[in-house]
């Protein structure tokens, strides 16, 4: 292959697959995911027309019904186009969820004269789906 190509053959159905699953109008043939390079911007500008193929040949067992198609991509936009764009961001935190040790807390102070403490738990979520929570307790403070 060529730089930036990539050859997908598929001699036929998968084990389990009926013919109607892979038969009509729109059948979903592939599905790719790309790994940004750290250096790429996180302004959240779409960066337009990075992306396109080819159909070079798609077949069946008796006829070639595809040569030389430009492929469709379905991106941020409504519709498909021949010519896709990525839009990018850098990762934030969407969420903070607070917990503590104890399923309950009294405040015992007005009875005892000793203050009651408890640690809380700060678990923030990202907007990217794939980086696990994580515990930050120490950037939180309590108002």
């Amino acid at each position: 292959p060529l730089a930036g190509q990539h050859i997908v053959t598929v001699p036929g159905r998968a084990s389990g697959v009926s013919l109607a699953q892979v038969t009509g109008d729109a059948v979903e043939c592939l599905t790719i995911r790309f790994k940004l390079r750290s250096s790429a911007p996180t302004t959240g500008v779409p960066l337009e027309n990075v992306i396109s193929f080819t159909v070079q040949e798609m077949l069946n067992p008796t006829v070639a019904f595809v040569n030389n198609e430009a492929g469709y991509l379905l991106d941020d936009r409504d519709g498909a186009s021949t010519a896709g764009r990525i839009t990018t961001e850098a990762v934030a935190v969407v969420g903070a969820f607070v917990y503590t040790a104890r399923g309950q807390l009294v405040n015992t102070a007005p009875l005892t004269g000793t203050a009651v403490t408890t640690q809380l738990n700060v678990v923030e979520h990202y907007t990217q789906a794939s980086l696990p929570s994580s515990e930050e307790t120490s950037s939180y403070t309590c108002a």
